[in-house]
């Protein structure tokens, strides 16, 4: 979907636009403007939101608009609303680099047919914008494995890497950890970013931000006070992690266990998405049934499993574990409580002479490099449960 504004002093111009855009579903309309903004306000405007198309009202100041249009980046489409037709001066605004004339009243065929062209002209526009794909979300199987540790010292580990700005997001609207893992003093939150993104620029957002102290190049929009969540949050998640992508190298997601509308379209957004558990029978219970349902939803293929607080003496085998999940385990991380009660008692990342913190820069190493995220052919016939010896006694009976 697009994401266009509207430029417009025109009140038929403005309802037909907005008519046509929500009834074709082909292009997402930010927040318009009646007259042409000043150089400053389009460029915070323009920065903050990246449109990719402008509406652009030719018919009530036609030399202010076109010298308007000129002064556009040449990634942004153009499309010309006249009131009526006239072909002298869509003629010159066609010369002028204009892109789509479109008059009223609007066809809804014709303006289908303009968002179909100016889509691959977009998708070829953006190949060479940089725009990160290094996007990385965090889900817990259940509430307690560890997840927002996780994330949270995997964004400070790859923040520490040479130019790499990163931003660490705590999507748990209802129970995140980050204000308290990373003793932020900052009184903004997700929900803040989420409720002002139609607003957002660059000043906005280094007041939502916090810069926690021997954390590299790591900004964290940390979790608020418990509050009802906005409406459309799948919308509003889309729009966050768009404003997110453009000015980090590394976004990484630490989501609530609850595969809601935000998490789904986070997980959707995300290059990779890991799910944490331990090895405990819940644990593995609630990652198996998450992995269903998001297989489900033709999101199995950016899953990659991380099995937290693992120990050589477990009760379950690694191998049962993979195979009650259908999916391999690509990363392991050992059990070292006095580690992680010592880094959060510090609001510090877990110290690299640890165990677990060696563990979590290669996990950081291999989200820079990316080559190492390639998913592992899971195995091809489905098990519904495992068995330990003997045979007879099953993990997880009945599914």
């Amino acid at each position: 979907m697009l994401r266009g504004v509207l430029i417009s002093a025109s009140r038929e111009q403005r309802f037909g636009v907005h008519s046509w855009a929500e009834q074709t579903r082909g292009v997402m309309l930010l927040r318009g403007f009646e007259s042409y903004p000043a150089a400053d306000d389009w460029r915070r405007f323009q920065n903050a939101h990246a449109p990719q198309v402008v509406f652009l009202d030719l018919d009530t100041h036609f030399e202010q608009a076109l010298a308007f249009a000129a002064s556009l980046e040449p990634h942004l489409f153009v499309v010309g609303l006249f009131n009526q037709p006239e072909p002298q001066r869509i003629i010159a605004a066609m010369r002028a680099g204009i892109h789509e004339v479109l008059y009223l009243p609007f066809d809804g065929e014709l303006f289908r047919e303009a968002l179909l062209r100016l889509e691959e002209a977009a998708r070829q526009a953006a190949a060479h914008r940089p725009v990160s794909d290094q996007v990385y979300a965090f889900l817990p199987a259940k509430a307690g494995d560890g997840a927002s540790v996780v994330a949270a010292n995997a964004a400070i580990q790859l923040a520490c890497l040479p130019d790499n700005r990163v931003l660490l997001a705590d999507l748990d609207l209802y129970a995140g950890l980050s204000r308290f893992l990373l003793k932020l003093a900052n009184s903004f939150s997700a929900q803040d970013a989420l409720e002002r993104i139609l607003e957002i620029d660059d000043t906005v957002w280094s007041e939502l931000v916090c810069r926690p102290a021997n954390a590299g190049q790591l900004e964290v929009l940390g979790a608020g006070i418990l509050r009802r969540p906005p409406d459309q949050l799948a919308v509003r998640a889309r729009r966050l992690i768009d404003f997110a992508r453009r000015r980090y190298r590394a976004v990484c997601l630490d989501l609530s266990g609850c595969l809601d509308e935000l998490a789904i379209e986070a997980i959707q957004e995300s290059r990779r998405t890991f799910l944490v558990l331990t090895p405990d029978l819940a644990s593995v219970y609630q990652a198996r049934e998450k992995i269903r349902f998001l297989q489900e939803l033709g999101l199995e293929d950016r899953i990659s499993v991380i099995l937290n607080r693992w120990q050589k003496d477990a009760p379950i085998h690694m191998g049962g574990i993979e195979e009650v999940l259908g999916l391999p385990i690509q990363h392991t991380l050992p059990e070292d409580r006095a580690a992680v009660q010592q880094a959060t008692m510090q609001g510090a990342a877990i110290s690299g002479a640890a165990s677990l913190g060696k563990e979590l820069q290669k996990l950081a190493y291999a989200l820079s490099d990316g080559r190492s995220l390639a998913q592992v052919e899971p195995p091809k016939r489905k098990i519904e449960y495992f068995t330990l010896s003997p045979g007879k006694y099953t993990l997880l009976p009945g599914r």
